[in-house]
């Protein structure tokens, strides 16, 4: 059985204020209120913690992330491209989107969905960084960078 953690609707009568635990409740399931969990106050909820395997799939994350800041280290400084550049301020965006994904792995398997948003927007950062800068001729990667800004004008 997957333990649970029953959220109460806060202030309600007849709970007995808020987080307070019920009589019929057992001792090793924690009651917290719904704004701890980061949920609405309509009714009664139980979420579902996160599993051993989405534990370490979220620390293998993280660790992905410190070789994602320790890469792109090199990209940005006195460097006279503007693709580079672009990629680091993606790059910006890809760390805190994964950052998210945690966030939410690591809270209640009932999140997926939003973390699935949230994938997928880093991995289309990703994806981007890639494109702007695997050309070994900088001025390709400079006309993929303008590419985008032209389809605007």
């Amino acid at each position: 059985m997957v333990p649970t953690i029953r959220c109460r609707r806060q202030g309600h009568p007849t709970d007995g204020g808020i987080g307070s635990t019920p009589a019929d409740d057992r001792s090793d399931t924690p009651t917290v209120t719904r704004t701890e969990a980061g949920l609405s106050s309509r009714g009664v909820s139980t979420i579902r913690p996160p599993s051993p395997e989405l534990l370490h799939l979220a620390d293998t994350l993280d660790d992905a992330i410190a070789k994602i800041l320790d890469a792109r280290s090199g990209l940005v400084g006195a460097n006279k491209w503007e693709a580079p550049r672009e990629a680091w301020a993606v790059s910006n965006l890809l760390v805190r989107n994964i950052e998210a994904v945690l966030l939410l792995a690591r809270t209640a398997e009932v999140m997926v969905s939003a973390a699935w948003t949230n994938a997928r927007c880093a991995f289309e950062q990703a994806v981007r960084i890639i494109w702007l800068l695997q050309p070994a001729d900088r001025y390709t990667s400079e006309g993929r960078w303008l590419s985008p800004l032209c389809n605007t004008l």
